[in-house]
């Protein structure tokens, strides 16, 4: 039987916390809490070691706003908009200059945790009563 390495019960939040942690500027515990206060949710997501966000999801008049921002000015793109705001802290200061797939990534992330789901998931959630 292979022996079993410390980090395999480790919990996914656990691993992310740790790895969090082993960036020089990354928030407090503080930090967080302050967020949490202010957000409904304060989430995280990881694409590698070397790229982590801490993010919330989008309101819908704010989702409503990058619409029209996406109208007036259509230089910008839309997944651009939704990660720039809701994006609380990325192990990039410069979180436009990363790998070519994280933004849209980061952008459907947000995306789902504001409740933008496909149909067919949507429809699953609905009940009969």
């Amino acid at each position: 039987m292979p022996e079993e390495k410390p980090d395999e019960k480790k919990t996914f939040k656990e691993l992310l916390i740790s790895t969090l942690q082993a960036f020089p500027e990354h928030p407090s515990d503080t930090q967080i809490a302050e967020w949490k206060k202010i957000y409904p949710a304060v989430l995280s997501s990881g694409m590698g070691d070397d790229e982590i966000f801490i993010f919330r999801p989008i309101t819908r008049k704010e989702y409503r706003d990058i619409q029209e921002e996406s109208m007036k000015d259509p230089s910008i793109p839309f997944e651009d908009r939704v990660v720039e705001k809701r994006v609380l802290w990325a192990s990039h200061p410069e979180v436009l200059q990363t790998k070519a797939g994280t933004i849209p990534a980061l952008s459907e992330q947000i995306l789902a945790s504001s409740n933008f789901i496909n149909p067919e998931m949507a429809s699953r959630l609905v009940v009969k009563l």
